[in-house]
């Protein structure tokens, strides 16, 4: 299983997470995925998986629990799929090696 990660400069829309999430889960196998964002006031994040991981244990709404817990957002979605947000108060980039580092110890003890 790999994980991939993107954050983008800011000005990216939501939109632009969406549009690189359906091409990523279009374009990729047994792959996990987290992209986020953020503006002055706000950070949005989506974590995903690649289509062959649908019947696996891995579970998008349990890695936004996490990361969420990092970002000190809240998210929510589908297995599949989950989108989250916080306040921005630096954390997005402080705590970059902290969000990617806590998606690993989520994948971690899960085999597909």
């Amino acid at each position: 299983m790999h994980f991939a990660h993107y954050r983008f400069s800011q000005g990216a829309e939501v939109g632009d997470l969406r549009k690189l999430s359906d091409s990523l889960r279009s374009m990729s196998q047994k792959t996990v995925y987290f992209l986020g964002t953020e503006n002055a006031e706000k950070i949005h994040y989506v974590i995903g998986l690649s289509p062959d991981l649908s019947q696996s244990p891995v579970d998008a709404r349990e890695a936004m629990k996490a990361l969420s817990a990092v970002l000190e957002g809240s998210g929510g979605g589908r297995k599949e799929l989950a989108q989250g947000g916080a306040r921005n108060d630096g954390q997005f980039q402080t705590r970059w090696d902290d969000i990617v580092q806590s998606a690993l110890a989520y994948l971690k003890g899960i085999e597909v």
